[in-house]
Formats: C-alpha cells, structure tokens, sequence
C-alpha cells in the first residue's frame, strides 16, 4: 500500500492511495510442468473428456491459430493432433514475403466455447466438432482424422450494406460452440 499526500499550494492535504494485493498458494497436487502457456489460447473454453476412451480424461482446446488440441495430462498430444480448421480465405497464400519469411498461414479461429465431444455416429467413439470464426464447421475423429467439412452460404452473409436485413447478418463466422444433439429423437 501506498500513501501520498499533497504539501502546499492549492492541493495541500489531498491524499492519494494505491495498493496491490499478491495471492501465493502451493498447491502440492499441481501437475507437473503446469502452469503453462498454451500458444494461440484466446477465448476458447477447455473441454476435459476422455477423447481415446483410455480411462483419463483429455484437454480438448481451441485457440485462436485456428488449432484444437487434445493434450493428456503430461502435455503430450494424442496421436493425430491438433488438427487445424481451414486456412483463411483472405491469407495471401502466395505472399513472397510470407514465403521469404516463413510466415505460416492463417487458419480460422475457434473462438468462444470452444470445440464439443460426442459419439456422433454411434460407433463407440468420440468425435470432435469445431466452428469458426471463417464460417466453417469441422469435425475430425478421436485420431484426428477429419471426417467432414461444410461452411454457411456466403449468399445469406453479403457484405453488400444495401442487401443487408433482419436475415443477412453480413458476419459469415461462428463465434459460440457448436451444440450436439439429437433433434428427431433417432438414436444417431
């Protein structure tokens, strides 16, 4: 805590005061090598299921680089991963500067929410669905593999002010989670 306090002149007697609180906890049970900074990690919300069904849950994450990761709890990687949305329709892939420099592309963000785990198809195995700031939906299997793709139509998203209304909403990209479910009630 800090305390300061005016001397003289038109401000004699005014007081100003600053403080600043630091917290220590040893919590002996902490993983080792944990804290960490996960490079790319925005928004995205942490998903803990047991993605290879070995018994130990995993930490399934979206960044912002556009990559999903299903970490164990030594901070090693399940085979397969992470595996990347679709590069960014606007990176200049062709860039000779990127090129020159080594500058990976761009790919689409996962932001808010993050990815969601389900057994989609019924198979007794955990798949994992993205959506992106591009306007993408991927889902890949517990091995990373990518099973589908598909995208919103960009003729409902026109960046045209003119063609904008209560059904054009002019932002192509998912910023919230994906939900899962079973909407007609089928069993898959």
């Amino acid at each position: 805590r800090v305390v300061v306090t005016a001397h003289g002149g038109s401000t004699d007697g005014l007081t100003g005061e600053g403080q600043k609180q630091v917290f220590v906890h040893d919590d002996p049970d902490l993983v080792p090598g944990m804290p960490t900074r996960i490079p790319g990690v925005g928004t995205a919300s942490p998903l803990f299921v047991d993605l290879d069904l070995d018994g130990t849950n995993e930490l399934v994450l979206g960044t912002d680089d556009g990559e999903i990761h299903a970490y164990r709890a030594d901070l090693t990687e399940l085979p397969g991963f992470p595996v990347r949305t679709d590069a960014s329709p606007w990176w200049p892939s062709t860039s000779a500067t990127a090129t020159a420099d080594s500058i990976p592309g761009h790919h689409a963000a996962v932001m808010i929410g993050g990815p969601a785990v389900a057994d989609l198809d019924r198979d007794g195995d955990h798949e994992v669905v993205a959506t992106d700031l591009n306007g993408g939906v991927s889902v890949w299997s517990h091995t990373g593999t990518r099973i589908a793709s598909m995208a919103v139509n960009p003729d409902f998203s026109r960046d045209d002010p003119a063609s904008q209304d209560d059904h054009n909403r002019t932002k192509r990209g998912f910023a919230g989670a994906p939900s899962l479910g079973d909407l007609d009630g089928d069993g898959t």
